[in-house]
């Protein structure tokens, strides 16, 4: 089973509007609204994809009840876990003309010990061996800053697997820990080991020596870097007119975790992460694929640069 959980969901709103310009007034904009955050992004597309997938959620107030109706839509089952707050919205404003996006974040609420303890037991209750539990986003208020690391343990407890896609000062408390499958970008990797000068396989490495067992480094338009302690290779993704790149980092991982609740190597499972994320660049939806599209996408996934990693860890 995997299971997604998103500690701070939220409700985007997306406007498209080419040529924005900052002091201008835009009327009768009509937004593109969707159910968000980074967990939610990779239950859908789990279920896009094919397989079951429960997510694990704080939600609150009419957007918390979007969010659930979404996931009931895509067949997600949902374990909510309510406040007394409103769960956040996102703005994002979408030029596609001058290739630019403008994101405006809500801060989200302050949540209780009670109620993330509440989240540990029944997450602890479900969990079996091999599940994977993916975790993803910024945690809300209240929250322990290292909540991801304890999220990793208690998968080592069951012995199920933890991803992790996460930045700022989250990023630095989950590590050292276990996680089967880590997705940081290149930035996030140098503020991790506080290394502005190392290449990015140097600081890849490192991630694993840190507990990561197989790392995900986005290259932009040319794919992804991929390590292991055993192996290094780099994926290319065919040219594709991008619509919106919002969740397609998401989709990856989504994409990763199904290959892996298939059983897929690891560079299967890479072709399978990069198709499903070049498939919701191509839409205006966040966290959305077309499964067709990402089955033919997969064919044209190309592995470069194959190494074995004789240093290991």
């Amino acid at each position: 089973m995997i299971r997604a959980v998103c500690l701070n969901p939220v409700v985007d709103r997306l406007y498209y509007i080419d040529d924005f310009s900052a002091g201008t007034q835009y009327k009768e904009i009509k937004p593109d609204i969707y159910a968000g955050g980074k967990g939610v992004n990779i239950a859908r597309v789990v279920s896009q994809l094919g397989e079951k997938c429960e997510l694990y959620a704080f939600l609150g107030g009419s957007a918390g009840r979007v969010i659930e109706s979404d996931m009931e839509k895509h067949g997600v089952t949902i374990h909510p876990f309510r406040h007394e707050g409103e769960t956040r919205t996102t703005v994002n404003i979408i030029d596609n003309r001058q290739r630019l996006e403008t994101e405006i974040t809500e801060p989200g609420v302050t949540v209780g010990k009670a109620l993330v303890d509440s989240f540990f037991e029944e997450l602890a209750s479900d969990l079996s061996p091999d599940d994977i539990v993916v975790c993803s986003g910024i945690p809300l208020k209240g929250m322990d800053v290292g909540i991801y690391k304890e999220i990793s343990n208690l998968c080592a407890d069951k012995k199920a697997s933890c991803f992790l896609d996460v930045n700022s000062i989250y990023l630095k408390a989950a590590f050292p820990a276990r996680y089967s499958f880590f997705k940081p970008n290149i930035n996030e990797l140098r503020a991790l080991f506080d290394d502005n000068k190392s290449p990015a396989d140097v600081l890849m490495r490192k991630a694993v020596s840190f507990g990561a067992v197989f790392v995900m480094v986005s290259t932009g338009k040319d794919g992804c870097l991929f390590m292991s302690d055993d192996e290094y290779f780099s994926v290319s993704v065919p040219d594709e007119k991008v619509v919106s790149t919002i969740g397609s980092g998401d989709s990856s991982v989504a994409g990763f975790a199904v290959a892996k609740a298939r059983g897929l190597d690891n560079q299967e499972a890479a072709r399978l992460a990069m198709a499903a994320g070049v498939s919701n660049a191509t839409h205006r939806e966040v966290g959305f694929i077309d499964r067709s599209q990402v089955e033919d996408l997969f064919k044209h996934i190309a592995i470069l640069n194959q190494e074995h990693n004789q240093q290991g860890t």
